[in-house]
């Protein structure tokens, strides 16, 4: 499994004649499968289940005698198998990025892949004699390599954990009752995108960053807190399906649904010294 076809080839002879027929059928099994072409010395048999079945063929000759064969086949269950991920500063791959009006720096500036968190907002560096700017922040899983690619992805979970301070964004998250920010923005909702493209946490900016597709992308809650925001068990197995069997896992791309002002997230990085806080992903496969 999940292999559920199987096909049967049988053969007859007659020194004194010719064989004039055939007939597959059943002798025992745990269903009833179909059997597509029972007079014919081949035939496909699709729906078994796991465990072991007889099936017999009979042959006849044109003399009316028959001769009977049986042939065993056994469905091995599949294997269900869950890989948790959630790297650290070695194996971890994350960064955000950011560009900001009046910046001297006209590539974007990056965070290099060495920062605790991972942000994305819209905001304003008044302070810093800049002006509006965005964020958005990458993350990808490397240990997928080990799923082989013609696994059936059952399910894939994300959940990013919010740390309790961040020196990029002194503010914290925008939404949470209370919030002063809540007249600028009532909302600050995400989106989880799958990356079409590869990049390294080394050498990412906002200008060469690679593209993304809204194909099965995932939404995150605005936030409910101003520190130690959680989502948690986000529904990314479609995106995960398709890196896996497509050897195209070039990870997930965090940014807000609405690139307005004074919208921000804080969720913490694999660089981040608390592990528990750390990205992580659990995929579960056959």
């Amino acid at each position: 499994m999940p292999v559920d076809s199987v096909i049967l080839n049988g053969s007859g002879q007659d020194i004194d004649g010719m064989i004039t027929g055939y007939l597959w059928s059943k002798v025992s099994g745990p269903n009833i499968p179909a059997i597509h072409t029972p007079g014919q010395a081949t035939t496909k048999v699709t729906g078994l289940v796991a465990g072991k079945y007889y099936f017999q063929l009979m042959v006849i000759d044109d003399d009316g005698a028959t001769g009977l064969d049986t042939v065993s086949v056994t469905v091995i269950p599949a294997v269900t198998k869950v890989l948790t991920l959630q790297p650290g500063p070695e194996e971890g791959q994350d960064a955000f990025i950011f560009l900001r009006n009046g910046d001297p720096n006209v590539t974007g500036n990056s965070t290099a892949g060495n920062e605790p968190s991972l942000i994305y907002m819209r905001w304003t560096w008044n302070s810093a004699g800049l002006g509006e700017g965005s964020m958005r922040s990458f993350l990808k899983f490397v240990g997928l390599s080990i799923i082989p690619s013609n696994s059936e992805i059952v399910s894939a979970k994300l959940s990013l954990y919010g740390p309790s301070s961040d020196p990029h964004a002194p503010h914290g998250n925008s939404h949470y009752p209370g919030s002063p920010y809540l007249s600028y923005a009532s909302e600050n909702m995400g989106w989880v995108e799958r990356v079409t493209a590869n990049w390294d946490e080394l050498t990412l900016t906002w200008y060469n960053k690679p593209g993304t597709t809204s194909t099965n992308r995932v939404a995150i809650p605005s936030s409910t807190s101003l520190w130690n925001y959680n989502a948690t068990d986000l529904d990314v197995t479609e995106m995960v399906k398709t890196m896996v069997s497509g050897s195209s896992n070039f990870g997930f791309c965090l940014s807000l649904q609405n690139e307005a002002i004074y919208r921000s997230v804080i969720f913490a990085s694999s660089d981040s010294p608390n592990p528990a806080l750390r990205p992580k992903l659990v995929v579960t496969y056959k």
